[in-house]
């Protein structure tokens, strides 16, 4: 069920209504990270460490394109919490 709404996300670019090209590219290059870590039964404790390593490598936080990464991270995140609190 995820796996599905992480690939609709991406195929709609929901996320990304007026926002960059950059943003965009950043959150479609995270959101397939995140469906193939999912596929290889990634727990939330994995995406968040993932999330916090990957906040700490940037360089530039400001980018829109890591802005980009760093959204979809999350909203992976917060979508396997609402799935886990269900």
């Amino acid at each position: 069920m995820m796996i599905e709404k992480l690939e609709t996300l991406r195929t709609s670019l929901q996320l990304t209504l007026g926002k960059s090209e950059d943003f965009r590219d950043g959150q479609i290059e995270a959101l397939g990270f995140c469906i193939r870590k999912h596929r290889e039964d990634w727990n939330i404790n994995d995406f968040i460490k993932d999330l916090d390593e990957t906040i700490n490598g940037f360089k530039n936080p400001y980018d829109d394109y890591e802005k980009g990464i760093v959204d979809a991270l999350k909203f992976n995140i917060e979508n396997m919490e609402v799935v886990t609190n269900e």
